[in-house]
């Protein structure tokens, strides 16, 4: 067989065995995958002669599989041939007119970084820099990929600022940041990327200018437009995770120059579209494809051929697309450049249309503050942001009084790595606690009892002293003598998204009267103000409400909670004396998945006595634990649309539960019953004790049955039965504070 006849018989079969291989490795991790695709390119190399058109991205590639197996091994060699050996090959071999060359230089860029930070040697360091700039050189304006090139120019020289301190290294890194960011035509993630090097930059400064809000106003849509436009890219959730920690710099910096206001709407802007993609949600293009179908498809069309004029330059860097090698791109620089500048003004033009039709005023901006204060007409709702790169924390606060207005106020002596402390002491006191059920269903501790209850009681009043004191100060909400306590909304963001605020307080045997939050205000959450515009003005149900009551006392795997049958007694009570609702029961083997989906379809309130799990590597697959091994998962939930949603009761284990390495959100079960179109939500923060668990409840719908069943009565109705079971453990105190601090409401 010819020479030349085996080169095309290693392309043809590269697009399948070599791909397959590769996606093997990324998913699994397993070395033989990636191993197999070095010795497979390594043979194609060597049987391509020199000169063939396909020889320096065969080298370029396989010099990109030795880097990322030295990523796994750390073997030296790996790292040595990918840059000696095959990429600078690949660059020598390739002619500065030739499409791919930056993409090459890219590459060749990357690994001598990498050489660099493993051997320390500052040529390599300088030889990146040189090799990322001849790629931005070399590539024109309007070529979708110069942002990412841009983007590893500006991280070269960052690392060699941070090495020599040379203040022309800084100026051009933010040169470098800077244009990547003003690039209309380049794809949104890389923008983003772009933008939040650019505000690190200029936040390195002992006094950032405030021109740092120019960037950010340009990051927070360019962070809708990531999420919300979509991408093909298999870590795209991740990217938009990683993305949410420049919506609490941008809302802290804007707190810091005094534009309360600006904060705000970013804050809910950044919020909306982590939590609509954490529990995939309904989102704005969503309602576009339904309302303006035509200018929906546009955008559509228009985003995914920005995103593969992009990739044709991209697919040489990421070897996972071995297609690159099989098909070099036939068309010029200059093309590509032009079709990108031609992308990004026809993308304006769409955008423009967008905004001038009816309800699409702000399509991928932000709400205005005249939107969100209709939020806050029930009571005041205290939003909390932190930001790391300055440790501070902050809260900004909409009042019913106050409209197109915020109230900040300084947390000067809580930080945000104060909190991070917190969560972590918290995380501590429970995963040290555990749980079973002796005959009398009492919870017993299996770990120290002083501790525990030590433990609580110092988080506890680091958040009454250092964040919810200052708040009611400057609310003047400190009269503990109200007969009828106001209503107050937190909505925590960040790393407060996990602190139990509503329980904070003195609980020292010597504190005085009036040290409690609870002693002055009845406390909710709301994950967004979205979440409660929306529940300000709802509709009247058709016809006489269903409340649907769902009890299994025993799931595979999990501790009986035979208290669920107490439950039930209590809520048929209520109901039956109030005559507001009726009701509909799931007991046991009735409690099968599609019975409660079928029920609650029609159920205007729901009632949940299970067992609830986390799943913080897969959030939507978190679930309550219906009959047998079924489960009714936070993605079947979000799914459903009540139209006429009351109160949903999660009397379950970890219902609210987040998990801080996932995001910088709590993302739970609760909030999925919000986004399904419940009104209220009683949950827990943690795994609770089945003898409370029916007290609890039994109380609730007790005074809710004496308000003739109101939903909005429901966060005052939790309040009360918590303070019941508060006074009936005072003599327990060992287990008083994990049995009562996890209820919480959530919502109207």
């Amino acid at each position: 067989m010819r020479l030349v006849d085996l080169v095309n018989q290693y392309k043809l079969s590269f697009h399948f065995n070599l791909r397959g291989s590769l996606r093997q490795f990324e998913q699994h991790g397993d070395m033989t995958d990636l191993n197999q695709s070095v010795l497979k390119f390594q043979e194609a190399v060597q049987l391509a002669p020199n000169g063939h058109p396909d020889k320096p991205s065969l080298l370029n590639s396989l010099g990109n599989l030795l880097a990322r197996r030295f990523e796994q091994l750390g073997d030296m060699t790996d790292l040595n041939q990918s840059v000696l050996k095959f990429q600078e090959a690949a660059v020598q071999l390739t002619p500065d007119d030739h499409p791919n060359k930056p993409s090459l230089l890219n590459s060749l860029g990357n690994s001598l970084a990498r050489q660099f930070e493993q051997l320390g040697d500052m040529t390599d360091l300088n030889q990146s820099v040189l090799k990322f700039l001849e790629a931005v050189q070399l590539t024109p304006d309007g070529h979708p990929n110069k942002p990412s090139l841009l983007n590893s120019l500006g991280n070269s020289l960052i690392i060699r600022f941070l090495k020599l301190r040379l203040s022309d290294d800084m100026v051009n890194a933010v040169w470098a940041y800077s244009s990547a960011t003003h690039a209309e035509y380049g794809p949104p993630s890389v923008r983003l990327h772009a933008a939040q090097r650019w505000a690190m930059c200029l936040r390195a400064s002992s006094s950032p200018p405030e021109s740092i809000l120019d960037i950010y106003h340009i990051a927070i849509p360019l962070l809708a437009e990531t999420a919300w436009l979509g991408s093909s890219l298999p870590d795209h959730h991740s990217q938009i995770m990683q993305a949410g920690s420049v919506v609490h710099e941008a809302a802290a910096a804007a707190h810091q120059f005094g534009d309360h206001i600006q904060a705000v709407e970013w804050l809910e802007q950044g919020r909306s579209v982590i939590w609509s993609q954490l529990l995939q949600l309904r989102t704005p293009m969503d309602d576009l494809k339904e309302k303006e179908p035509n200018l929906s498809q546009r955008l559509k069309l228009n985003s995914l051929q920005l995103e593969k004029v992009a990739s044709l330059q991209n697919v040489i860097i990421d070897t996972t697309l071995v297609q690159a090698s099989i098909q070099p791109s036939v068309l010029s620089k200059e093309e590509i450049a032009s079709h990108g500048y031609h992308l990004a003004v026809e993308r304006k033009q769409i955008l423009r249309e967008i905004r001038m039709c009816q309800g699409f005023e702000r399509f991928l901006l932000p709400r205005a503050i005249g939107e969100l204060t209709i939020a806050a007409s029930h009571g005041p709702i205290v939003i909390l942001n932190s930001s790391m790169v300055h440790d501070t924390c902050h809260a900004l606060v909409l009042l019913p009084n106050l409209p197109d207005n915020v109230l900040p106020v300084k947390l000067d002596s809580f930080t945000a790595s104060q909190a991070k402390v917190l969560y972590h002491k918290l995380q501590t006191l429970l995963d040290n606690i555990k749980f079973r059920a002796d005959s009398r269903r009492k919870l017993i501790l299996e770990s120290n009892k002083r501790t525990v209850s030590q433990g609580f009681k110092v988080i506890l009043a680091e958040l009454w002293e250092g964040v919810v004191r200052p708040v009611l100060e400057a609310l003047a909400l400190m009269n503990p003598s109200l007969r009828v306590k106001p209503r107050l909304w937190w909505c925590p963001t960040g790393i407060f998204s996990f602190l139990p605020l509503h329980a904070a307080g003195l609980y020292y045997a010597d504190a005085s009267p009036g040290s409690k939050l609870s002693d002055f205000v009845i406390s909710s959450y709301i994950p967004t103000l979205s979440a409660l515009v929306d529940r300000v003005s709802p509709l009247p149900p058709p016809g006489p409400p269903k409340l649907l009551a769902i009890a299994q006392s025993s799931s595979i795997g999990q501790r009986k909670l035979p208290g669920t049958v107490d439950e039930i007694k209590y809520i048929k009570a209520a109901v039956e004396q109030s005559r507001a609702l009726t009701l509909m029961t799931l007991i046991e083997e009735k409690a099968t998945l599609e019975n409660v989906v079928s029920e609650l379809k029609t159920a205007t309130w729901v009632h949940f006595a299970c067992h609830g799990v986390q799943n913080p590597a897969h959030p939507t697959e978190s679930a309550l634990l219906l009959a047998g091994k079924d489960r009714l998962t936070l993605a079947m939930l979000t799914s459903l649309k009540i139209t006429h949603g009351g109160l949903a009761f999660l009397s379950a284990c970890q219902t609210v539960k987040g998990d801080e390495k996932l995001s910088d959100e709590a993302v739970h079960l609760s909030a999925g019953m919000l986004a399904t179109g419940f009104r209220g939500v009683i949950a827990t923060m943690w795994s609770i004790d089945d003898q409370v668990a029916p007290q609890v409840a039994r109380d609730v719908y007790r005074y809710l049955k004496q308000s003739g069943m109101d939903v909005s009565e429901a966060a005052h109705a939790l309040h009360l039965a918590v303070e019941n079971t508060k006074s009936n453990m005072q003599r327990e105190d060992d287990a008083a504070f994990i049995s009562w601090v996890p209820f919480i409401h959530m919502g109207m």
